[in-house]
């Protein structure tokens, strides 16, 4: 019933645009489908809501970058949205880098998409090339990541707290 949920919460605020990962974007088709069903039995009532994907359209589990970033996974597998500073922090020094085997490293290669997506780009540049020469730091990567990740979600955080003090 999940995916109908969802489309219920989509439809009902009318959304038109909605950010979703990769492995929902069948939920957001959903939606279209029944808001054009809906629409054509009762008269244009709902937007059709597009995906919105954005550069990171899978962020992984951080404790085990091979399966998806959820909160089934344990605690410190995952970066909520009100997580403070600290709280940040300790995830991400403790997210997974080394992996046995050749190739792209999969625990990095997430931790990186996550840092495009908050860090400015001669930040991520900067730990690329690191990466490419192998020079990175990757304790130095991590706190750098924490840090921009928690001044990202700031906003965020500052806005649920005050909502939280006046329910009303």
């Amino acid at each position: 019933s999940y995916p109908v949920l969802m489309a219920a919460d989509i439809l009902l605020y009318k959304g038109t645009l909605v950010p979703v990962g990769e492995d929902q974007v069948q939920h957001v088709e959903l939606a279209r489908v029944l808001a054009r069903k809906f629409n054509r039995a009762y008269g244009e009532t709902f937007p059709e809501p597009k995906p919105k994907l954005n550069r990171a359209a899978r962020i992984m589990s951080l404790t085990d970058p091979t399966k998806k970033m959820s909160k089934s996974h344990g605690e410190s597998s995952y970066i909520a949205l009100t997580d403070e500073a600290a709280v940040i922090e300790k995830k991400i020094s403790k997210a997974v880098t080394a992996t046995a085997g050749g190739g792209k490293n999969p625990g990095v290669e997430n931790l990186f998409a996550i840092m495009r997506e908050v860090s400015e780009p001669a930040t991520v540049s900067s730990f690329m090339e690191q990466e490419r020469a192998g020079t990175i730091k990757y304790a130095e990567f991590k706190k750098r990541l924490a840090a921009d990740l928690a001044e990202h979600l700031a906003a965020f955080r500052a806005r649920r707290a005050a909502l939280d003090k006046n329910p009303k």
